[in-house]
């Protein structure tokens, strides 16, 4: 078995208060994605999917860009996923003791958990080789050591 978790954000969608929206949907399917691309849980007639969880709701900051708004909607959907994939790990093989929930939650080891998100420059910023740093820096005070900020 493994969790499937599709995330998504509707920027600015919140005028008066400019906070975004965020949705997710966490799925049951069987067997393991042999890829990132493997959709075979969803075109083989004969699994069956169960949805576990899903959630629509503010978002809890404030998101200037579509890019942003995605990348914290992803965030909190992966935080839930944990989450989900722990409760799915309990049902299937039962009640484990806290710091066995501890030490997999550390090192692995819960129902394997996959993350889909529709932005484009989202998958691409976390799965560049290359990373590029800004050419403003905008966000330097919050990024610098507690050291460096007068």
């Amino acid at each position: 078995m493994h969790v499937r978790v599709f995330s998504d954000a509707a920027f600015k969608r919140e005028s008066d208060d400019g906070y975004s929206l965020r949705g997710a949907l966490y799925l049951r399917c069987p067997g393991v994605p042999k890829s990132i691309d493997d959709m075979a849980c969803f075109t083989n007639k004969a699994d069956t999917v169960h949805v576990i969880d899903w959630a629509c709701k503010t978002q809890q900051r404030v998101a200037r860009s579509t890019f942003a708004a995605e990348l914290l909607s992803a965030g909190e959907s992966v935080d839930q996923g944990v989450l989900v994939s722990h409760m799915v790990q309990e049902l299937e093989h039962g009640p484990m003791a806290a710091s066995t929930a501890r030490q997999k939650c550390t090192f692995g080891g819960f129902t394997p958990m996959a993350l889909y998100v529709d932005a484009k420059s989202v998958y691409a910023a976390t799965t560049a080789n290359c990373v590029r740093t800004p050419l403003r820096q905008v966000a330097f005070g919050t990024c610098a050591p507690p050291s460096r900020i007068a």
